[in-house]
């Protein structure tokens, strides 16, 4: 997984707004917030149910959404070990 994708991820997660965006025009979705995700990033993620993200952000602690770019890193951090 590199780290476009991810960050395609992280933010499909902890943003309803940019999800909704994303999966009505991905590519201005993507462009308008400024990612560097590539289209095999997003077709990726495309091939995902947009539930899923909103079922995922759900099941996160509070805190890990309203910080999530720490808590995203320890995730990656611990995973990588």
């Amino acid at each position: 997984m590199n780290d476009r994708f991810e960050t395609l991820v992280q933010r499909l997660v902890q943003d309803e707004a940019f999800r909704g965006s994303f999966f009505d025009d991905p590519a201005g979705a993507v462009a308008g917030a400024g990612l560097d995700a590539t289209p095999v990033d997003m077709a990726a993620v495309l091939g995902i149910p947009p539930a899923y993200f909103a079922e995922f952000a759900r099941s996160l602690p509070a805190r890990t959404l309203d910080d999530g770019t720490s808590a995203w890193r320890s995730a990656r951090l611990s995973r990588r070990h």
